[in-house]
């Protein structure tokens, strides 16, 4: 009985060591390449939507490079700062969100460190105040131009473009 219960304290043990390298070694090999592949740009495009329905704001900054620069709906030009503040207020004022985004042309450059995107891109967001509930969608298409920084995939320009 004695050495059943020290195996099993150190088997567990052992286990819980193999599971922390394993969340330490994760991170760096999400998204680490130098080189961008379709398979790299739906992955990046599903921690967009999770990190969205999960109102994570740090991890939706982190999507954007800092010297990102874009255009809003009505054609003003907006930085990274921007776009987190913006998202920040939905991921406060909606109780549920859902986000999708479809692929409707990828061209990678030459040298692989960065592409073009052209998204089909469709929000939901929740309202609810009190008794009052109200579904706000919103959709469009968006060219983005997304590149690897420091190791990590992200957005560096983005604007909506007209149906």
């Amino acid at each position: 009985m004695v050495f059943y219960l020290k195996f099993k304290f150190r088997s567990r043990g052992v286990v819980v060591k193999i599971v922390f390298c394993f969340i330490l070694i994760l991170p760096l090999s999400c998204f680490s390449s130098d080189v961008i592949d379709r398979e790299m740009v739906e992955e990046f495009l599903y921690k967009e939507k999770k990190f969205i329905q999960n109102k994570d704001v740090s991890g939706f900054s982190l999507l954007f490079a800092d010297d990102f620069m874009g255009k809003d709906r009505n054609g003003k030009t907006i930085g990274k700062r921007d776009v987190v503040t913006d998202i920040s207020s939905a991921f406060i004022n909606a109780s549920n969100l859902l986000h999708s985004s479809k692929i409707i042309s990828l061209s990678i450059y030459k040298d692989g460190s960065s592409a073009e995107l052209i998204l089909e891109n469709e929000t939901k967001l929740l309202i609810e105040v009190g008794g009052f509930r109200q579904v706000i969608s919103s959709s469009g298409l968006t060219k983005s131009v997304i590149a690897i920084d420091d190791g990590l995939l992200k957005y560096k320009e983005n604007v909506y473009l007209e149906r």
